[in-house]
């Protein structure tokens, strides 16, 4: 009985009569989103179709999008939902409460409280407040303040942004805070021309200028003592810190007259610097210290608008800071700014100050100091071969990341800002890819190798963030990969001697960047790309490498140095 009823649904199925009646089953258009973590969410689209037999097919389409605290846990549904960088004004202050790491901001930054209150995604606290900026003769260890924090309330500029405009005293200088699903960024932005150390009595080729601010109660951070090589041959000592769930990268001054008009994840560039940072506790007190050669930044002070008013410092202060030295021993900075006059006491009618949303202020030259905590939870990430990535944000990648041969990972379009990569590699690197399983690293819109992301227009014309990049100081070899449509296909910043070695680099716009030590290239084919090569202070060799429709083979943006020779090279 039961073979009879399966032939006649089946002669049914099949009859041209009937055929047409058959109705598929509902199943959503769209991708729906099946599973999700705190970095990723897994997107499926199912697809009924009918064969020429009449007979159902379905067909399953999934990927992974990935993005560094993408989601936040929702006590009230109990899931992960979609983490949010918006700050909203709350009480006449500002709090940021939809990313894994949570903000309150007071309404004036020179409160008597700490006004930056960042609660880490493991829930610890870490409040702090900018004390001033300052000169420290590095052989000398004589130290002053030349700008200290004055009262300036807080506005709400865009969705992610606290600006709290001329927070200085005798120096005009912003303070902007930017919030991200990935990271939290503190800038101090110079203005206008600050005095030369020459004008304090100090030596301008020894002094650092310096961001001194204060920490509280703070968890303390495993640190790990490194050194950053100055133009001048000098080495500057530069604290690596973790905070457990989030990490403090390398911090960058720069003229926002540059290429950046923010710091964020990028590596230096043309005009920039890196600032050395110092954990210290002081009399009691925890500082972070972040520095530059004075005489390196020069040429940023100086590009900047005059100064409205003449900076001077008496004799008795100059005498205060001739006996300040204390040689290889940090302390606090002597307070010797010139000041503007006390505050009146407040009367008890008086309102509290408000923070208010403000517009984005017309682009102004300035110097920008930055340091940057970044989400570090996402560690010992696999890219499995059997899968397809959609990166829609900052990729970091911590512990050991494994790359199998297979992988298909896709970035978003470039949206016209920095050269920004996505996947950003911040430990060690286990690459198992081989000759026939390549990993590929392209589009969102290239649909011709795996998954089909929601959205492709199948028509990669643009040039995207889809690339693999290296901020470690763990060894790198690089195997096997091919990458597409990218803005830079392959940057290397801090590690030394990378080999990168059987890889095509297809349509980007620069293919390979080395920033400073050494790097080599050995069978690499670079086809259709504006920039082949790009060296900033590094030494880089190659063997066998073919570059076809590409503009400029090589690049040196500061002192970077390509001795292969022309053996070597097919053009």
């Amino acid at each position: 009985m039961k073979l009879n009823s399966w032939l006649f649904l089946a002669t049914a199925l099949c009859s041209p009569a009937l055929n047409a009646q058959v109705s598929l089953p509902a199943v959503p258009s769209g991708p729906v989103a099946v599973d999700a973590g705190p970095h990723h969410r897994t997107w499926q689209t199912v697809k009924v179709t009918l064969d020429d037999r009449g007979q159902q097919v379905t067909t399953t389409n999934s990927y992974v999008e990935l993005a560094t605290g993408m989601n936040v846990w929702s006590e009230t549904e109990w899931k992960w939902v979609a983490a949010s960088d918006q700050i909203e004004l709350v009480n006449g202050g500002a709090v940021a409460a939809r990313t894994q790491q949570k903000l309150i901001f007071l309404p004036n930054l020179n409160d008597r409280e700490p006004p930056i209150n960042l609660f880490l995604p493991d829930g610890k606290p870490l409040r702090s407040q900018i004390v001033g900026l300052a000169y420290t003769e590095r052989d000398t260890g004589k130290s002053v303040f030349i700008s200290e924090l004055k009262d300036s309330v807080g506005q709400l500029v865009g969705r992610n942004q606290i600006v709290y405009p001329d927070a200085f005293e005798s120096i005009k200088a912003d303070v902007r805070f930017t919030v991200t699903q990935c990271y939290f960024e503190q800038d101090v932005i110079i203005r206008e021309q600050i005095p030369s150390p020459a004008e304090l009595g100090l030596n301008p080729k020894t002094a650092r200028l310096e961001v001194w601010t204060e920490f509280f109660d703070e968890p303390q951070p495993e640190k790990s003592i490194g050194a950053i090589l100055r133009n001048d041959g000098d080495t500057d000592r530069d604290d690596s810190l973790s905070f457990g769930s989030m990490r403090m990268i390398g911090g960058k001054s720069f003229s926002l007259d540059g290429e950046m008009a923010a710091g964020g994840l990028e590596p230096l560039r043309g005009n920039g610097l890196q600032n050395a940072k110092e954990w210290q506790v002081i009399d009691g007190m925890t500082f972070l210290i972040e520095s530059v050669p004075y005489w390196d930044a020069f040429h940023l002070i100086d590009a900047l608008p005059a100064r409205a008013v003449a900076w001077k410092m008496d004799a008795k202060s100059k005498e205060r800071l001739a006996a300040n030295a204390r040689p290889g021993k940090r302390h606090k900075p002597i307070s010797v700014a010139q000041s503007s006059p006390a505050h009146a006491p407040s009367s008890p009618t008086e309102q509290p100050a408000r923070m208010a949303a403000a517009k984005a202020p017309a682009r102004q030259r300035g110097v920008l100091l930055d340091y940057i905590l970044i989400n570090s939870t996402q560690t010992n990430f696999t890219f499995k071969g059997d899968t397809t990535y959609h990166a829609t944000n900052y990729v970091a990648l911590y512990g050991t990341t494994t790359l199998e041969g297979g992988t298909v990972a896709k970035g978003i379009k470039h949206d016209g800002g920095p050269y920004t990569g996505t996947f950003i590699v911040y430990g060690a690197f286990d690459c198992r890819t081989s000759p026939y399983r390549p990993a590929i690293f392209t589009a969102a819109d290239d649909d011709t190798v795996g998954d089909v992301i929601a959205g492709s227009t199948s028509t990669p014309t643009n040039l995207y963030r889809g690339s693999l990049w290296f901020d470690t100081t763990n060894s790198v070899l690089l195997d096997n990969v091919c990458i597409r449509y990218a803005v830079t296909g392959c940057s290397i910043k801090t590690t030394p001697s990378p080999a990168l070695r059987n890889m095509q680099l297809e349509h980007c716009y620069t293919a390979l960047e080395k920033f400073l030590s050494n790097g080599s290239f050995r069978n690499i084919l670079i086809d259709q790309s504006t920039v082949a090569i790009r060296g900033w202070s590094a030494n880089l060799t190659a063997e066998h490498l073919t570059t076809d429709g590409t503009t400029l083979f090589f690049q040196s943006s500061t002192n970077a140095n390509y001795p292969t020779s022309a053996d070597n090279l097919e053009q």
